[in-house]
């Protein structure tokens, strides 16, 4: 009797293309968060007080204050089509971060990868479980003594190296086998994460 397989197309089916777009959601940041349908039919959402320590893919309002700035622009790399949105603080005591998020549309996302790929030592995007992403422990590396001018006042760890990814950031019914494709999706994110020491104060 031969062994059962899965159908060619259960990594499509709706109940895995929600359950990637709602991770993706909260990793990368879409400005709202829609409810998750679960394996028993019924749906999981997000409590309303989680709400605002999401991250957002949206750029912060005119005047908010900055914690850390554009990281990659301090470093001097600036790819064309990568839009800045935030930099803060996040990570609990001990283990804090800052965080910088980017976006770029789908249609520039192939020169920005190839611009972090030269410059931060970033594997290629794969597609894997139907959205493109930087495969697990190939994402870039930013010397913070190229960001010391930047944040002058912040105690960096020595050798620890800020780490640089990029994604898709899916949308639901919106597809992208093949690079070629990119121009269909929306945004692609990029973040930049910089350990800190622990004990900075705030």
């Amino acid at each position: 009797m031969k062994p059962l397989r899965p159908s060619p197309s259960a990594e499509s089916s709706p109940l895995r293309r929600w359950g990637i777009f709602c991770l993706c959601l909260l990793w990368w940041g879409g400005g709202a968060v829609a409810p998750c349908p679960a394996a028993d039919g019924q749906t999981l959402s997000v409590p309303p007080a989680v709400l605002p320590g999401l991250p957002r893919l949206l750029p912060v309002a005119p005047g908010t204050a900055q914690e850390c700035g554009d990281l990659l622009r301090a470093a001097d790399i600036r790819p064309q089509g990568l839009e800045f949105l935030f930099c803060r603080r996040e990570g609990a005591n001990g283990q804090q971060r800052f965080t910088a998020r980017y976006r770029v549309r789908g249609s520039e996302a192939a020169a920005v990868e190839n611009v972090l790929r030269e410059r931060c030592r970033m594997g290629a995007l794969v597609r894997s479980l139907g959205i493109w992403s930087v495969p697990e422990g190939e994402e870039g590396r930013l010397d913070p003594s190229a960001l010391h001018d930047s944040l002058p006042d912040i105690s960096l760890p020595s050798g620890v190296e800020a780490r640089v990814s990029m994604g898709e950031v899916p949308r639901p019914d919106v597809f992208a086998s093949e690079r070629a494709d990119w121009a269909r999706i929306a945004w692609f994110g990029v973040r930049v994460d910089l350990p800190l020491a622990s004990g900075v104060a705030d």
